[in-house]
């Protein structure tokens, strides 16, 4: 019995720590663990440390390997569909796309300094994001306003950049559980059913039971597009999905009494 959280030494974050915290306090065995350490472990150390339910703080390619291995030695992984299968950026949206979903215009680039030379391409303002887990996305107005990010070594690590559309969008979170959908504050001002079987779609599309979706409204048309889809999420932009999540991943680890 018992959970495990799989984060990564890269991306130093005190999220999967509090989330830990919080089920012990809720009487759940719970761990961390690090996902470059499993890599280079046998299968007894995977054996003799991780607990019986597995959720991922990490959507590295490195995880589709362990999913894997961790699903051959009788652990349940939160996710396992969507983490074998380890999806990438453009393989997301290009899915998105296929199934009907409108997505901005992208600009894929594998470090900051080469999106100098599509200056000519680029259409502001836009999002830029980081591919690591869960760092915060920048909205740019203006090419000088880039440089000024890029020279400062704001973001010095791959990335990819997005069209915001227009000045009149607004980025929200839509967060599900088991096909239970929660918004966010401003994502519930804007609830609608037809949002919520989107919603459902893109869990069965990616064949995700726990997920979050950064989405984008635009007031003018009234239009809804996907930034994102997040395997990993920790619920934080919705007090009652985080509470549901605690008691799901509860519910989770004691199955295997």
């Amino acid at each position: 019995m018992g959970l495990t959280i799989i984060q990564s030494i890269k991306e130093p974050l005190d999220i999967p720590e509090t989330l830990a915290n919080t089920l012990i306090r809720e009487g759940v065995d719970c761990n961390l663990c690090y996902i470059e350490e499993l890599a280079f472990f046998n299968f007894d150390y995977i054996g003799n440390n991780l607990k019986e339910t597995i959720y991922f703080f990490n959507n590295t390619k490195l995880a589709s390997t362990l999913v894997h291995i961790l699903l051959h030695n009788h652990r349940e992984v939160i996710n396992d569909g969507y983490l074998q299968k380890s999806f990438s950026k453009e393989t997301t949206q290009l899915l998105l796309i296929q199934n009907g979903f409108k997505i901005p215009d992208n600009y894929f680039s594998p470090e900051i300094s080469r999106l100098s030379k599509m200056k000519d391409k680029i259409h502001f303002p836009l999002i830029l994001k980081s591919f690591r887990h869960s760092e915060k996305y920048m909205v740019i107005h203006s090419y000088l306003e880039y440089m000024n990010v890029s020279f400062w070594g704001e973001v010095n690590h791959p990335v990819y950049a997005e069209e915001y559309l227009t000045a009149n969008c607004k980025v929200f979170k839509i967060y599900c559980i088991d096909e239970t959908i929660y918004f966010d504050s401003f994502g519930e001002q804007i609830k609608t059913q037809l949002l919520i079987n989107d919603m459902r779609k893109i869990g069965s599309i990616f064949s995700l039971g726990v997920f979050s979706v950064d989405c984008i409204f635009n007031h003018i048309d009234k239009s809804v597009s996907v930034i994102d889809v997040n395997p990993s999420p920790a619920f934080g932009g919705s007090e009652v999905a985080g509470k549901d999540f605690i008691k799901y991943l509860k519910e989770k680890s004691e199955k295997h009494k």
